[in-house]
């Protein structure tokens, strides 16, 4: 009896030195490098616990990424690896690379790939700019309402001197008064010109090629024509910007509070510009590479999406250089581009080890 179990023990201890040397020799065929006796060593040096040493056996890529499985499977050694590293990190690179660049200065604004939409989508596309032909801005009475709330404002965060601060808004009053008298007549034409343009897009013949045309030219016209006045209103809203923060004592720093001209873009600016570089910087790391690919495909597929290739006048410049880089995006999701190099390789280790311990205490 005795010897059974010594026999058994033998056995179970064979079984043990086998599976750590095909594991050596998987790792040496996924990576080109061969971990099977060098790793027993540095566990004997340190003298490395078994749950450490079941831990560090648990980090490993999936199944379908080092060896065959079946007859379909795919092998990937080590110049595939490598290849995917550097291909999860390029793309990683170029997104972190456009959203630092989103974050430099307040010039960001997703307003002009909205108001360039063209196509089945530009209609939903579109509606993210509120007052997108300056209906609300060129009203005074509704320009004063929100120069008084942002005075407000300032006065009680700052303590500004209430009259000195009412000086610069009674300032910028005359001003926008000067604005309506001088430009009273073409307003007034325009808003007319543009309550016909309204009418014909909700028209039943919209949809009629030569409508289309003429409400595409519609809309260009009317946004060249209310684009001076609208950029000569936001010169107004930062002289009253400037005139109040002038009051501000020891002002140090960026600039805290705003006038909102439009409520829905400032949240869209600041959504896109964290989803930008956050993707990038999860792509490099090789962490949550596959919800970080589907996040940079989908936001890539939105600025596509704007401009449908098989619409005449689409602006194509950058339409297929996106594309690839989706396709390059569901390549690294699809092999786990994170398991090469990234922290999804730790990550799934430390997941089969509780894994199994939990399946071992139950």
């Amino acid at each position: 009896m005795v010897g059974g179990n010594s026999l058994l023990c033998n056995n179970e201890t064979a079984v043990g030195e086998h599976l750590r040397e095909e594991a050596g020799r998987w790792a040496a065929s996924t990576v080109g490098l061969h971990f099977g006796d060098p790793c027993r060593r540095l566990t004997e040096i340190l003298g490395i616990t078994n749950s450490w040493q079941r831990l560090i056996s648990h980090l490993k890529l999936p199944d379908h990424a080092g060896h065959r499985m079946s007859s379909r499977s795919i092998r990937i050694g080590f110049l595939g690896a490598a290849t995917l590293c550097l291909l999860r990190v390029g793309i990683g690179w170029h997104f972190f690379q456009e959203g630092a660049k989103k974050f430099q200065g307040d010039s960001f604004t997703a307003q002009y790939f909205l108001e360039q939409a063209t196509g089945p989508w530009s209609d939903y596309f579109q509606s993210w700019i509120p007052d997108r032909f300056g209906v609300e801005r060129l009203d005074s009475s509704q320009t004063i309402v929100r120069w008084a709330a942002y005075h407000d404002r300032m006065v009680k965060h700052y303590q500004l001197d209430a009259k000195q601060a009412q000086a610069v808004l009674e300032n910028q009053k005359k001003q926008l008064a000067w604005f309506h008298a001088v430009n009273a007549d073409d307003i007034q034409e325009y808003l007319l010109e543009l309550s016909r343009y309204q009418a014909a897009r909700i028209d039943r013949v919209r949809d009629v090629q030569f409508q289309k045309d003429r409400i595409a030219k519609k809309s260009a016209e009317l946004k060249g024509q209310v684009s001076p006045w609208l950029g000569t209103l936001k010169k107004m809203d930062a002289g009253l910007e400037d005139g109040l923060y002038a009051l501000v004592p020891n002002a140090t720093g960026g600039r805290k509070y705003r006038i909102d001209q439009t409520a829905y873009l400032p949240v869209l600016n600041t959504t896109v510009k964290y989803v930008v570089i956050v993707v990038g910087i999860l792509l490099i790391l090789g962490l949550f590479t596959r919800v970080a690919c589907l996040a940079g495909a989908a936001f890539l597929l939105s600025v596509m999406a704007t401009q449908p290739p098989w619409i005449d006048g689409a602006v194509l410049t950058h339409f297929y250089y996106q594309y690839v880089e989706v396709l390059a995006l569901a390549v690294v999701a699809v092999f786990r581009a994170g398991y090469f190099g990234g922290l999804d390789y730790i990550l799934r280790g430390i997941w089969n080890y509780r894994r199994e311990n939990s399946l071992v205490e139950r």
